[in-house]
């Protein structure tokens, strides 16, 4: 048994890292894990010195841990700004504003933590686009953490007993101001009629899909249509429809992004489905958009209409099962070859091209991951004379050759298809349509 003993010291005593703010100890966890910050420059008074400034002069500090126009140790320049922005913390300053730059109206600075079997990886706060959630409690949207969970090799899981996008969100409650995991579940909605663990899960992830925007809509212009079944079967399962006005309002508001889709994927309340521009229910009262009992997956008091996706075109790629099928049904073996060639020949002729890397990216189906790429080769900025974009192409080139290495994804440029479809009317008819696309030039 050992002896209790101490000793006096002049130095400050050491802060412990529980008296430091989430977003603080988040932060200087994750530049010690990257290598910014030594392991060595950690010490009692560093603990000491954030834990006594304000939580925006402690950011400020560690985020600016990076500049080399800094003088001084953390220590110092941890005093200088908390001096600077005193002024401001007593104006009004609170918690909630703790980043030192401002952010679009649809994005928010996300904690990311990556969880393998044998390490755990903090990283830095990356803009994303907001969800639901997130969006409410914009002030505390520090307190909000994604967790992924990888193998060693930092590669995506793969079980069906698993999360489905092999991640999660932890919250950091505060309950001096009523910010706790009950409040949040509670606002989110009513997920208690829900038996199913594996469903209810999903439904509340509903709230945390990540949306590019949102337009209030009054109750009063929503209204339900009945869903079209048959033999127990159910053909209109999340199906609604806007009336031409409203699709225009939601049009516009992601402008930005793309051009005018005709069909997007929604969440509206407790609801989420697709819904197409139809003028056929137009008429039938002030309504601005139709619901079906089919999209309804729980009780929710948001009133709000979100856009999570819209259509657009997709590429065609023939991946190993494909291969396989028509390799059986005696298509020669040298045409996937001939094709693997071409593929590998248009990666490496992006690489120089410029002409060949706007075509790349516009045959990837993804304008909205490589808009910024596209806008500045169309502008006439050649890969090999800016470094950013001459990254960005070669990403892309790397992504394509190791999925045609992994999955055999080989990308058909003159594939053509038949989209089979159905239009529903308001009278719970469906009208069957043929839809041919054609080889693009």
């Amino acid at each position: 048994m050992g002896t209790a003993s101490s000793s006096s010291s002049s130095q400050a005593p050491c802060a412990r890292p529980a008296t430091l703010s989430f977003p603080v100890l988040y932060l200087l966890t994750a530049l010690v894990q990257w290598g910014t910050i030594p392991p060595t420059a950690v010490s009692p008074s560093l603990y000491g010195a954030l834990a006594r400034e304000p939580v925006r002069a402690a950011v400020a500090v560690l985020l600016d841990d990076e500049h080399p126009q800094r003088q001084g140790g953390p220590e110092e320049h941890t005093e200088r700004q908390g001096a600077e922005e005193e002024a401001e913390e007593e104006s009004g300053q609170s918690e909630s504003s703790v980043w030192p730059w401002p952010l679009p109206e649809n994005y928010v600075l996300v904690f990311r933590v990556l969880i393998s079997p044998l390490a755990t990886h903090c990283y830095l706060p990356s803009a994303e686009l907001a969800n639901r959630v997130i969006s409410h409690y914009r002030p505390l949207a520090h307190r909000f953490l994604r967790v992924t969970f990888t193998d060693e090799a930092a590669r995506q899981l793969s079980s069906f007993a698993l999360l489905r996008e092999k991640s999660a969100w932890f919250i950091a409650e505060e309950p001096s101001i009523g910010f706790t995991v009950a409040s949040v579940q509670a606002w989110m909605g009513t997920f208690s009629a829900i038996r199913n663990v594996a469903k209810c899960a999903a439904r509340m992830g509903q709230c945390f899909s990540s949306r590019f925007t949102s337009l209030p809509l009054p109750r009063a212009l929503v209204c339900s249509l009945p869903d079209v079944t048959r033999h127990s079967y159910c053909f209109t399962d999340g199906v609604g429809a806007v009336s031409p006005e409203a699709g225009r309002a939601l049009a516009d508001a992601i402008a930005p992004y793309l051009d005018r889709p005709c069909a997007g994927a929604w969440c509206e309340q407790a609801g989420r489905g697709a819904a197409r521009g139809d003028g056929g229910v137009v008429g039938q009262g002030v309504a601005h958009m139709w619901v079906r009992p089919s999209m309804d997956k729980f009780e929710s008091q948001h009133a709000d209409v979100e856009v999570i996706n819209w259509t657009r075109p997709q590429p065609c790629f023939l991946n190993r099962q494909i291969v396989t099928l028509l390799s059986t049904l005696g298509v020669p073996d040298q045409v996937f070859l001939d094709m693997q060639d071409t593929m590998v020949q248009r990666l490496d002729a992006a690489v120089s091209s410029r002409a060949s890397a706007l075509r790349l990216l516009e045959e990837s189906g993804a304008d909205h991951l490589y808009g910024a790429a596209m806008a500045m080769l169309r502008a006439g900025i050649h890969p090999a004379h800016e470094p950013h974009l001459k990254r960005m192409i070669r990403a892309v080139r790397l992504r394509g050759a190791t999925w045609m290495a992994t999955c055999t994804s080989l990308h058909g440029t003159s594939g053509c298809c038949r989209l089979e479809g159905g239009a529903v009317s308001p009278w719970t008819t469906s009208r069957q349509r043929r839809t041919a696309v054609l080889p693009s030039p």
